[in-house]
């Protein structure tokens, strides 16, 4: 769009809202060309590490690629900045395995039993048939009050024999007693046989278990690792930086047309040819090549605009820009206006009179 298009658009947006004639002629207009630049650069930025390395077992290391010096491995460049990878190699002969100094042959003493092989147990439980309460009609010596003066023999129930209940073992009352603990309240722990011990449940008796850090192989694997890593690092891209009122700013990415450019390698922004020359002097450094960096991309949206201020309207500015057209092709150019640095002092000022005068009458009436 050259100043003549710009002019153009300005005289036919005038005209179609009936001002051209107080715009006077357009040579006495002032051009002032901008280039609005958005996007973004991602760059692939690359950090190697060396470490020694140790997983139990026999760790298989045959499908990561052996180098001699780490800085001296050679990476293809990535095809996409924006995803991270993570590269992991051997260093060649670096590989050996060694004993676990800590267990034997991958088994130590069992935590639970400390290698006893039993645990302790109780050797009486509660009977499961009677609960403990009223394992005896008579006596009740499975009752929790048994110890207790509260119950008298008048208060207790009459012995009910049936066929269910046998003779107490502990007062020998025929018919009263539970048919499982026999009055007792208790019978033998059925794991242990009234023993005392059972068999170790972690270690099943063995006394030893396998061990945790070398996964019971009793062997690690050790080997000296290399390590690229690289990570996309995102920075946003705008120019001017200055110069443009965010109202300009706002209207032209709503209604301009705008173009995209990719730039992949290290391909110059001088390349993008609607950048001009001072959006390409301001945007080089930003492109620059970071440490570390392997990759870089950048996404430019480019919009030519040009400013257009006419002495006779100066309460606005009018801007010029490639517009959407309705058929491929097509060169459409579009014109906004937005308030003029003197009119924006005059509303702001306004607004503060308003302001003052509230806060007057605020004043006098309280």
């Amino acid at each position: 769009m050259d100043d003549e298009d710009a002019r153009e658009a300005v005289r036919r947006h005038l005209e179609r809202r009936g001002e051209l004639a107080q715009a006077g002629p357009p040579p006495t207009w002032s051009l002032t060309r901008h280039t609005l630049v958005t996007g973004r650069v991602v760059r692939s930025i690359e950090s190697r590490m060396e470490r020694p390395e140790k997983e139990p077992g026999d760790f298989g290391l045959s499908d990561r690629p052996v180098y001699d010096v780490l800085a001296d491995y050679r990476l293809d460049p990535p095809r996409d900045p924006s995803q991270p990878t993570m590269l992991r190699l051997v260093k060649r002969g670096s590989e050996a395995v060694e004993p676990c100094r800590r267990c034997d042959g991958g088994k130590v003493g069992c935590p639970e039993c400390s290698g006893r092989k039993t645990v302790r147990c109780d050797r009486r439980i509660e009977c499961e048939v009677c609960g403990g309460v009223d394992s005896c009609l008579n006596c009740r010596s499975g009752d929790s009050d048994k110890d207790s003066e509260a119950g008298s023999e008048a208060a207790r129930p009459a012995p009910v024999r049936t066929e269910k209940r046998l003779t107490c073992a502990e007062c020998g009352e025929r018919g009263a007693a539970c048919r499982s603990c026999l009055g007792r309240g208790e019978v033998d722990c059925l794991e242990c046989e009234g023993t005392g011990r059972r068999d170790c449940p972690r270690c099943d008796r063995a006394g030893t278990v396998a061990h945790d850090d070398c996964e019971g192989t009793g062997i690690f694997t050790t080997w000296i690792g290399g390590t690229i890593g690289r990570s996309p690092d995102t920075k946003p891209l705008r120019w001017p930086e200055h110069g443009l009122s965010w109202w300009a700013r706002n209207r032209a990415r709503r209604n301009g047309s705008w173009r995209t450019a990719v730039l992949d390698g290290r391909a110059g922004v001088a390349s993008v040819g609607e950048l001009d020359d001072e959006a390409v002097k301001g945007l080089e450094p930003r492109m620059a090549k970071a440490d570390g960096e392997v990759a870089l991309r950048a996404t430019l949206d480019v919009l030519p605009l040009v400013r257009v201020d006419v002495p006779l309207l100066p309460h606005r500015v009018l801007y010029a820009h490639p517009a959407p057209a309705a058929h491929p092709g097509a060169t459409v150019y579009g014109v906004f206006a937005v308030p003029s640095r003197q009119r924006t002092v005059q509303i702001a000022a306004a607004a503060l009179g308003a302001l003052a005068v509230l806060a007057s009458l605020w004043w006098f009436l309280s």
